[in-house]
């Protein structure tokens, strides 16, 4: 079995889809604000990409956040699963 390849350090920065400031970005008076920190309501951004989601708050709505939060985790738990099936199969790759 090969060894895990060794990513980039990064540092990530939280990011919510929903803000409770009404200024802030991305700010509905509707959500409810005992939500704002909860897990559906955040994500975990690079530094470089946070940025970006809060400079240009006009195009990176809370619906395409939500959207990409939810393909990424889909990716994540597929190859997850796909890891699982290859260690239980004996292969290891």
């Amino acid at each position: 079995m090969q060894p895990p390849k060794m990513l980039k350090q990064s540092s990530a920065k939280n990011a919510t889809l929903f803000r409770e400031r009404r200024k802030g970005p991305r700010y509905d008076k509707n959500y409810i604000p005992e939500r704002i920190a909860k897990v559906e309501n955040l994500i975990l951004l690079c530094e470089m990409h946070h940025k970006m989601v809060e400079d240009q708050s006009k195009t990176s709505t809370a619906e395409i956040l939500r959207k990409l939060k939810a393909n990424h985790e889909a990716w994540v738990r597929a190859s997850l699963a796909e890891e699982r099936a290859c260690l239980h199969s004996g292969s290891g790759e």
